[in-house]
């Protein structure tokens, strides 16, 4: 690998390089990423300041970052909650330095863990709950449909009532277009998330927030394809017609945060154009080229369980509409299966979870999207 000299030449071309390679942005690689909705950071700090923010998931990619927006507007009170300890101590540690004299209380606890969710809601009686945790790895899931049922699927059923048990007044789940028209486990699972989220009894408001790909975050393409760039290649693509949605981790976080003000839909996503994974490899490799030992090759490897070519945003039955903000569309569509048929569904799943029958629970999770769609359509 050409790495630079010690005076910060390139031992490719002589051109000034730093001594590292830089990091992949969503700004420097994509043609046109969504810009980040406008905040009005004045009208959402009055709305918080005299309230309870619960965020799930808090020291992830996304959560880590949606984190520090929430305390730079000042709630009255911010709980953070992640499974990792380390993630937790890294948000600790981060918070008190970025935010001094916001009282925030940052905890470890598993989302799954009915007993300590419903003390936690006990005490701390949020008045906005953002439900961030949740497994995203599409092949992982494949293989692991348990964990991805009762991690994204359960859980977040269990937090809803909870929320409406304790008076909240908004519950935003933070979804993915892999739950829209779903192929694999991870789809599954969070789109029967969704529908729960939308069974929600007022006045409790249930929102879903819809991402494409979140450019960079932890175990998505963007950091594989550096580390395989700056070893040498190969990089390794499904398939040369794979296309996806991106935005980045400050988008994200503004698309859920400009939600809490919106009302026009129960569901929310980003105006934006799917781009060539292809494309992404080659303007990765041309933009890492000073750091890689040589010509960088693409290798397709084929489809992996649960992937599709190409993502949607909405379902076919869903309307965009305009919003407040121009660069965030509203979803109208369908009421959801009534609360007793998904309650019912989920502990039809959770007893084949607990036999450890997980290829059982695959079809099941399969299977119920079409079983329990029927009467919604009809």
């Amino acid at each position: 690998m050409p790495l630079a000299s010690r005076n910060g030449s390139s031992a490719r071309n002589g051109s000034p390089v730093p001594t590292a390679p830089p990091p992949v942005r969503a700004a420097d690689i994509l043609p046109s990423a969504p810009a980040a909705a406008t905040m009005d950071r004045t009208a959402l700090g009055a709305v918080l300041a005299d309230r309870t923010v619960l965020l799930t998931g808090a020291g992830g990619s996304i959560g880590s970052q949606l984190s520090r927006h929430l305390a730079a507007l000042r709630p009255r009170h911010l709980v953070l909650v992640d499974v990792s300890e380390y993630n937790v101590f890294r948000l600790e540690q981060a918070l008190h330095r970025a935010a001094p004299g916001v009282p925030v209380t940052c905890l470890i606890a598993d989302v799954r863990d009915a007993d300590r969710m419903a003390s936690l809601f006990a005490t701390h009686r949020p008045d906005l709950v953002i439900h961030a945790a949740a497994y995203k790895h599409v092949p992982l899931m494949e293989r692991h449909p348990i964990e991805a049922f009762r991690n994204n699927t359960r859980a977040t059923a269990g937090l809803l009532r909870l929320a409406e048990a304790h008076g909240a007044e908004q519950f935003i789940l933070v979804s993915t277009d892999k739950a829209v028209e779903p192929s694999g486990v991870l789809g599954y699972t969070k789109r029967l998330a969704e529908w729960y989220v939308a069974s929600a009894t007022p006045p409790l408001a249930g929102k879903v927030v819809r991402f494409g790909n979140v450019f960079g975050s932890q175990g998505s393409v963007v950091p594989l394809f550096r580390e395989q760039i700056l070893r040498g290649g190969p990089v390794t693509l499904t398939h040369p017609a794979m296309q996806r949605f991106f935005m980045s981790t400050e988008a994200a976080c503004r698309l859920v945060l400009q939600t809490i003000g919106l009302d026009e839909a129960s569901i929310f996503v980003l105006r934006t154009e799917p781009v060539s994974i292809l494309w992404l490899a080659r303007r990765m490799i041309e933009h890492l080229k000073p750091w890689t030992p040589g010509p960088v090759a693409i290798e397709y490897v084929g489809l992996r369980p649960g992937e599709k070519l190409t993502e949607r945003l909405w379902e076919p039955e869903e309307r965009p509409v305009p919003t407040a903000h121009a660069g965030i569309l509203g979803l109208d569509g369908p009421p959801p299966p009534p609360r007793a048929d998904l309650d019912a569904l989920f502990d039809r799943i959770e007893a084949l979870c607990r036999t450890g029958r997980a290829e059982a629970v695959r079809e099941t999770l399969r299977q119920s999207l079409q079983d329990v769609a029927v009467p919604r359509t009809a």
